[in-house]
């Protein structure tokens, strides 16, 4: 909707609205105040998204809000998330980078440029919320299989049970063994992971993982966009980034 509050009115489809709530459509167009050269068209009822332009292509665009991963899910080479202070993050396969308004990378042997476009948030102490939260993750019985729950105040995310899970007990572990040195090598993990090599599980498939598993816990609501920097990663090393995590006893299928 459109709330004039106006001192000269607006003008919608060249109807003169002041001091009123107006319910708009696409295609309807705008015009603020009594100069006629600037007109606005709506092309979208959509909230507001950051996104990604291609330089060479214009109209190759990357829409943050619903496009998580990139250029999709089956094969991933990018994902991107937001830190608890909202921040939008791109991760391509290394060290994640802060996206910054108006600033341009490199992917998919493209030049993307940034531009910051979301809609103001009620302030909120997320990283309080998160720290406090409690990561349980639980084997289940006679598999390799992991499930995961994020335990939010009264509220329980259930991630279920998903092949990323794996990495993420294997960071754990890592955490409760060695707290003081919780990072790594991506070359280790792919040796306890799959130690005979039967899986064919590399570098590559853990990044595709560690991609989707970003994308699932931005897709919780309300609060999973939290925990989207649960695996935290540097060059060649990763580590589970969280202070408070379980975990638990087996589980039966």
């Amino acid at each position: 909707r459109l709330k004039d509050q106006s001192r000269n009115g607006t003008l919608v489809n060249g109807k003169y609205v002041k001091d009123k709530s107006v319910q708009l459509a696409v295609d309807d167009t705008l015009q603020f105040g009594q100069y006629a050269g600037a007109q606005w068209k709506v092309t979208s009822l959509e909230p507001p998204t950051s996104y990604l332009q291609a330089i060479e292509t214009p109209n190759l665009i990357i829409q943050l809000a619903t496009e998580l991963i990139y250029p999709d899910e089956e094969n991933p080479i990018a994902s991107f998330y937001q830190t608890p202070d909202r921040q939008w993050m791109g991760d391509f396969g290394e060290e994640p980078h802060v996206l910054r308004h108006e600033e341009t990378y490199s992917l998919a042997d493209k030049t993307w440029r940034f531009v910051e476009n979301d809609p103001m948030q009620v302030t909120e102490n997320n990283s309080k919320i998160r720290d406090d939260a409690q990561v349980v993750l639980r084997p289940i019985a006679k598999s390799d299989q992991w499930s995961l729950t994020i335990i939010i105040r009264n509220i329980t995310l259930d991630l279920q049970i998903r092949a990323h899970h794996r990495i993420l007990a294997l960071l754990a572990e890592r955490l409760v063994a060695k707290p003081e040195d919780p990072w790594m090598a991506v070359d280790d993990m792919v040796e306890t992971l799959d130690p005979d090599g039967f899986l064919e599980w590399d570098e590559y498939y853990i990044n595709t993982q560690v991609h989707r598993f970003r994308k699932q816990v931005m897709n919780l609501t309300p609060y999973g966009f939290l925990f989207s920097d649960l695996i935290d990663r540097k060059k060649g090393y990763m580590r589970m980034n969280h202070p408070n995590v379980e975990l638990a006893g087996e589980e039966e299928t």
